[in-house]
Parts: C-alpha cells; sequence; structure tokens
C-alpha cells in the first residue's frame, strides 16, 4: 500500500529531500515508484560492507543506531591522501579519545574535529542500519553495547573506531522548497531574488497552516523541489542526519505540526512531520488487479466475497494475524498482516484514507483499492 519511504543517507545542506527512501515492508499497494534500500549507509561504511568476508557478520535484520569517530591511518583502506599518521599513533588517538569520552567530553564535537569517515560534521551519526549491511567487528561491537554506551576502540580494515550505539530516533516528513536564482541547485527557470524567496515562502507557510489547508496543495503552488511531484512526500528521516538546523526544527515538530520557513544553501524550507500509523492488513486479490500475485485467478467479485467472509471470521473473535496468515495475498502474510509503522500521505490514496480515519484499535470494513479488497486494523 504504501508509496517508497524516503531515509536520510549522508546529507549535505543541498536538501534532505534527496536522499533513499527506506524500503517497505510490503509492495502490494505502493505507488509506482522505485524502491531504495533500507536506512542507506555513508558510502565508507558501504564499501566495508562489500569487503567484509561473507559469513563473518551476524545475520541479523535486527536494526540500531550508532555514531562512529574513524581514525585512519597511512594505508588503511580508503585512507585519504591526507592521512599520514601511522597505525600506532591512530591507535593512541583512538585510545586517548574513547578516555576522553568516558571522562565526560562531548562525542559529537570530538567526531567533528577528528573523525576521518564521512559522519564527520555530522556528530559521528552514521544512522540506522541492520547488522547485516555492517563491517562484522563494528556490527558485533554495536549490537554488544546499551544506548549510550561507547565501546573501547574497534579496529578495522579502515583505521580505528571510538564506537557509540544510540537511540532509534525517526519521523516521515514533507516540505516546499522556495528557490531563488542562484541557490543551490535551484532549478533553471527560478529568477525570483532571495528576498522574493523569502516573501513568498512566508505566503506559503501561511497557506499551509490555514485551517482545513491541505499541505499537498501548498507544495503544488509553492514548491521548486522535485519532490513535489508527490505531494512534498520526503518519507522516513533519521535524527543527526540533516543539516543541524534543520534536524533541530524537525525533530521539534509533533505529528501534523509545520515548522519553517528555514533558510538552506537551495532556499527557503518549509517542513511537516507527517502522522504515522502501526497497522495490519489482509489483502484478497484479484485477476487483474494491480501488482496480483502470479497464481491469483480469483475474479473482483470473488475477491470481494472473500473479504467479506474474512472480515466476519475476525470479527467473530478469529486471530487477525493467523487469519492474515491464511488468506492474504499481500507478502506481510509472514507477519500476520503487519505493515510496520506508515505515514499519511505515503500510501495509496483510498487505504491512506482508511487508515488514517481509524482510532489506535479500530478495525475498517472491507475497502476497495486498485490492488484488491483490505480489511485493516490500526494497532496504534
Amino acid at each position: 500500500m504504501r508509496r517508497a519511504r524516503r531515509s536520510i543517507g549522508r546529507v549535505g545542506p543541498v536538501s534532505f529531500l534527496a536522499a533513499a527512501l527506506a524500503a517497505g515492508l510490503c509492495a502490494c499497494g505502493s505507488k509506482e515508484e522505485p524502491r531504495a534500500p533500507e536506512a542507506k549507509p555513508p558510502k565508507a561504511r558501504a564499501e566495508a560492507a562489500k569487503s567484509a568476508p561473507v559469513d563473518a557478520a551476524p545475520k541479523s535484520t535486527e536494526r540500531y543506531a550508532a555514531s562512529n569517530i574513524l581514525i585512519a591511518y597511512a594505508g588503511a583502506e580508503k585512507a585519504a591522501p591526507s592521512v599520514t599518521r601511522s597505525k600506532e599513533e591512530a591507535k593512541a588517538l583512538a585510545d586517548q579519545l574513547y578516555g576522553r569520552i568516558s571522562a565526560g567530553e562531548d562525542f559529537g564535537a570530538l567526531a567533528d574535529r577528528y573523525s576521518d569517515g564521512p559522519e564527520r560534521g555530522h556528530a559521528g551519526r552514521l544512522g540506522v542500519f541492520s547488522t547485516a549491511k555492517m563491517l562484522p567487528a563494528i556490527s558485533r561491537t554495536i549490537a554488544g553495547l546499551v544506548e549510550g554506551e561507547v565501546a573501547k576502540p574497534v579496529e578495522s580494515a579502515m583505521g580505528y573506531h571510538v564506537l557509540r550505539r544510540d537511540k532509534i530516533e525517526e519521523i516521515y516528513v514533507a516540505e516546499i522548497v522556495v528557490a531563488f536564482k542562484g541557490a543551490q541547485n535551484a532549478p533553471a527557470k527560478v529568477t525570483r531574488s532571495r528576498e522574493e524567496a523569502q516573501s513568498l515562502a512566508g505566503e506559503a507557510g501561511a497557506a499551509a497552516r490555514a485551517p482545513g489547508a491541505a499541505f499537498g496543495d501548498a507544495v503544488a503552488k509553492y514548491s521548486d523541489h522535485p519532490t513535489r511531484e508527490r505531494g512534498g512526500i520526503v518519507g522516513r528521516v533519521f535524527r543527526g542526519l540533516l543539516p543541524p538546523s534543520l534536524d533541530v526544527l524537525a525533530f521539534s515538530l509533533a505529528p501534523g505540526e509545520i515548522g519553517g520557513p528555514l533558510e538552506m544553501a537551495n532556499g527557503f524550507t518549509i517542513v511537516r512531520r507527517l502522522p504515522e500509523a502501526k497497522v495490519r492488513h489482509i489483502l484478497l486479490a484479484y485477476s487483474g488487479a494491480a501488482r496480483a500475485p502470479k497464481g491469483v485467478t480469483r475474479s473482483r467479485e470473488q475477491a470481494a466475497s472473500l473479504a467479506a467472509e474474512v472480515l466476519q471470521k475476525i470479527e467473530r473473535g478469529d486471530d487477525f494475524a493467523g487469519v492474515a496468515t491464511a488468506y492474504s495475498d499481500c507478502p506481510s502474510k509472514e507477519r500476520g498482516g503487519d505493515l510496520g509503522v506508515v505515514a499519511e500521505g505515503t500510501m495509496t490514496p483510498r487505504f491512506d484514507a482508511a487508515v488514517f480515519s481509524l482510532a489506535p484499535g479500530e478495525r475498517s470494513g472491507v475497502v476497495e483499492t486498485e490492488f484488491g479488497f483490505h480489511v485493516m486494523e490500526r494497532l496504534r
């Protein structure tokens, strides 16, 4: 039911919307947009993962958040030409930094000053990832820490790492970007001045906040960013990986709240935090429905009838997860129909409207979308 959701990798001041969306749990109702891998790691981490022995890392899909200070040395894998310290000097510096952090110095400040990795400038934040996507030694180290704990330096082919396990903090957002001539990545058609853009952004913010206004309408009218084609939807972002002022703004918002305008390198940004829901569902597809699994031969009428029967089973007390496993045509059947957390505006419209009309604990009737007939339950 969902559109591809975006999660932020290494982001500069250009636009926090350009990073990859995390993959959804079920494709049976997603809109036709490309999917991206979950929690795309920074370049150095991705390259390290590629070089890791196939069977060396834990085969875990559990997700973690972490921060890293990388101390490279001359000759280490991916070390910049400017790195001239020896391996022994790198180890000594990593040990020194660990001691300073243990004594109370700020991890992020030290990461921004000393790290040789791409996390420098982002307080060492690596974002959110599964252990299977990390260098084995780092995966095991992070998995063995509690939130907030810092490990003694760990060696990899790239140098020595001082690692901290962080709390997973993620939200879903949409945006409006009002560009001006000379702004970073401004479309060629944009000729307005910075002052004109600032004024227009103020107008856009007022329009988006007006009683009864739809944020997507303001996006369509004012935004110069490519995300306007999907109602300004950015998707999932992780704390610490946005430009600092934008990170503070986005994570200060309550669900549904709008912040900004905030001036960034690419213009003035207005951001909305999207409401979220945890939902599970049962899909009864039919031959000819969008993305119907191979082997589904029932007609639309038969699917509608079966959906009604499924709803009756649940209403008389049958276990929702068990019914989903037995009847659903969505891959989420393997999880009892659980789609996880979804954000407003990221699903196909009729499914989206149905989910967000439910209160936590409520169940829908039979809802038809282009993918078939659904019975859904909002868990929170």
